[in-house]
């Protein structure tokens, strides 16, 4: 999921697709429900590549770890 802003601290109450996914997950019976955030992407532009691959890396490490492989590096 990306955001333009950081939903952390006093700003956490305003995330709304976060708890939303997570609803919605759970609903179709989704049990280990993660998030992979890539926030403030419009807060520096100049970041948001960094922020992405960070984001990517996250998402390697969970698919290694649900599939038992080591993460595909590109």
């Amino acid at each position: 999921m990306t955001a333009g802003r950081v939903y952390e601290g006093a700003q956490a109450e305003w995330d709304h697709g976060g708890p939303l996914a997570r609803h919605a997950f759970a609903f179709m019976g989704f049990s280990d429900i993660r998030l992979v955030r890539a926030d403030g992407m419009n807060l520096a532009p100049d970041q948001a590549g960094a922020r992405l691959d960070l984001a990517v890396a996250q998402v390697r490490r969970i698919a290694a770890e649900w599939y038992e492989t080591e993460p595909v590096t590109p």
